[in-house]
């Protein structure tokens, strides 16, 4: 094995250099895949719309935080 990187240094560093050019690309894509992919998920618009927002001040009030609310 000594003697055939010896003899053909060159293309052992070549093939090297192939595949760890492949491997890096193959992350980046997948990489701006997921990004690409979480990206939509985040800007996109929710289908349905949430209920609107009440408070019951009623209830609140019988609450008695221990003095906190005013009467």
């Amino acid at each position: 094995m000594v003697t055939f990187f010896k003899k053909h240094a060159n293309v052992a560093l070549g093939l090297f250099a192939i595949i760890f050019l492949i491997v890096i690309v193959g992350y980046v894509a997948w990489a701006v895949g997921v990004f690409t992919a979480e990206a939509g998920v985040a800007f996109s618009v929710p289908e349905k719309s949430l209920p609107p927002v009440s408070f019951n001040l009623k209830d609140a009030a019988a609450l008695d935080l221990q003095g906190l609310v005013q009467h």
